[in-house]
């Protein structure tokens, strides 16, 4: 194509023929400028295809941590909902005296569960962190962002919030197991029997109300 076109040009001038060499040269000049167009314009729809592509995955991702999210803190919630009715229970049950005897509080807290309690959630961020670190947040409107930012946002004070609850349950329960240890301690049998001996088992309920 190319040296066809050579050919027509240098006939025309051969030939002399100034004028239409003219009107030939700015119609090649037309001729590229378009097929420049066209490329840009082909090389931009593929690169906002790429993109749509792109940001269909980031959504699916997204998608697909919230609902792991969700379904990890519905599980957490009725499990802490459970043990706080039980502790509700415990507690109603010690100030009506329905458990009176020493031996009674004795079993009543080695049985109880505490540490089944969680305060400390953790989150899906892979693809939050992703999207961030490579910039590809961009891809996504103000008003898609706005959400995904917030969101973030809450998460992390969560976790603060958390981590702050989780310190204090288990300094709690390290005060409350120093005074009252369990089976669960590296304690051997006798060590154990001899510290609940020592122990003012006269205390243990009110300890127990106060640790409820």
């Amino acid at each position: 194509m190319i040296k066809f076109f050579k050919k027509i040009r240098q006939n025309l001038l051969y030939e002399r023929k100034t004028g239409k060499y003219l009107k030939y040269a700015v119609g090649q000049i037309i001729l590229v400028v378009i097929g420049i167009l066209i490329a840009l314009k082909i090389n931009n729809w593929n690169e906002s295809n790429k993109k749509r592509n792109l940001k269909k995955e980031y959504v699916v991702s997204l998608k697909t941590d919230l609902v792991k999210d969700t379904s990890q803190l519905n599980n957490r919630l009725k499990q802490n909902k459970k043990m706080l009715r039980i502790l509700a229970l415990t507690k109603d049950s010690i100030n009506n005296r329905y458990i009176s005897t020493s031996m009674d509080f004795i079993r009543l807290y080695r049985n109880l569960e505490i540490s089944t309690i969680n305060t400390f959630n953790t989150y899906n961020t892979n693809s939050f962190s992703t999207l961030i670190s490579s910039g590809n947040i961009d891809l996504f409107e103000k008003k898609q962002r706005n959400p995904i930012m917030e969101l973030s946002k809450l998460q992390n004070q969560e976790k603060e919030i958390s981590k702050f609850n989780n310190e204090v349950l288990f300094t709690v329960l390290e005060n409350t197991a120093m005074k009252y240890p369990s089976k669960d301690n590296s304690y051997n049998i006798e060590i154990l029997d001899e510290l609940w001996r020592q122990s003012n088992n006269e205390d243990l309920p009110k300890d127990l109300i106060h640790f409820l």
